[in-house]
Parts: structure tokens; C-alpha cells; sequence
């Protein structure tokens, strides 16, 4: 099983150092703009998802993450979806979200599913991925379930 190589992603280990700063990157694009904060209990869980990581080259702040939860022995949810803001449209998300498909499929999961924010949808159906559901709320915001076979 060889993991697809990117020479700014890096996975990132539960509860270590760069963990901590993915999660305050999290924050500051996912829960900070909507005025709320993640709960204990929201992180709790995620030591069994796969982190992952974009850095940019020349400073090497983390500018990109995202994550990976399995769904069943087929099926992966990428999650938690984050570009600082201004490193966006230059292919941070889009290189994060292919490197995760490689990786995923390279550990013989056949599909992915993900939660798309309603503004986002455009970006994941440019990779594929199809609305699935009808919208419904989550945190106050418009979703759409959005699924891809691998």
C-alpha cells in the first residue's frame, strides 16, 4: 500500500503539535466565521479519522487540511475541509482533495462521501462528486450530502 506523494501534504498524527495547529486552522476557517467553537466532544472521535495536511514550501505554515473518516470497509467521508483564506483558488483544496482519492483508493476504498457547505458544491463537482440529498441544515448552514465512486 503506497501512499501518493505530494511534496506539501503531510498526514498528521492525532493529538501532536501539528494536529493542534490544523485544529486552529479549522477554527479560524470553519467555526469562527459562523460564531461558534468546536466542543470537546466534537474532537473526542477524530484519533480514528486520517489527517492531512498542505504546507506552503517557502514559510511552511499549514495553509490547507482536511480529513478522513471511514464509513465502512468501502467507503470513506472527507471532512473538515479547510484553505486559509488567502490561499484559496490557487489549488490547495483541489491538490488536498486528489491527494486524499489517491490515498484512499491506494487502501482499497471504493467510494467517498462529504458534507459540502452549499457555496462549495461547484468546487467538489468540478472533481466529480455528485449532490446526493436534498439541502438540510447543519451549524446554520446550508449542506448537500455529495458522493464520488473511486
Amino acid at each position: 500500500m503506497n501512499a501518493p506523494y505530494h511534496p506539501n501534504i503531510e498526514y498528521i498524527a492525532f493529538a501532536t503539535p501539528p494536529y493542534v495547529e490544523a485544529l486552529a486552522l479549522r477554527e479560524r476557517v470553519l467555526r469562527i466565521p459562523i460564531g461558534k467553537a468546536f466542543h470537546p466532544m466534537e474532537i473526542e472521535d477524530e484519533w480514528r479519522q486520517y489527517h492531512f495536511g498542505y504546507r506552503d514550501d517557502r514559510s511552511m505554515a499549514l495553509i490547507g487540511v482536511c480529513a478522513l473518516k471511514r464509513v465502512d470497509a468501502t467507503c470513506v467521508q472527507l471532512r473538515q475541509m479547510a484553505v486559509e483564506e488567502g490561499w484559496r483558488r490557487r489549488g490547495v483544496g483541489s491538490t488536498l482533495v486528489l491527494y486524499c482519492i489517491k490515498w484512499a483508493n491506494a487502501r482499497g476504498y471504493r467510494s467517498m462521501r462529504l458534507d459540502a457547505r452549499h457555496h462549495a458544491v461547484a468546487f467538489y463537482a468540478k472533481m466529480g462528486f455528485k449532490k446526493v440529498s436534498a439541502p438540510f441544515e447543519h451549524l446554520g448552514i446550508t449542506h448537500y450530502a455529495m458522493y464520488k465512486d473511486l
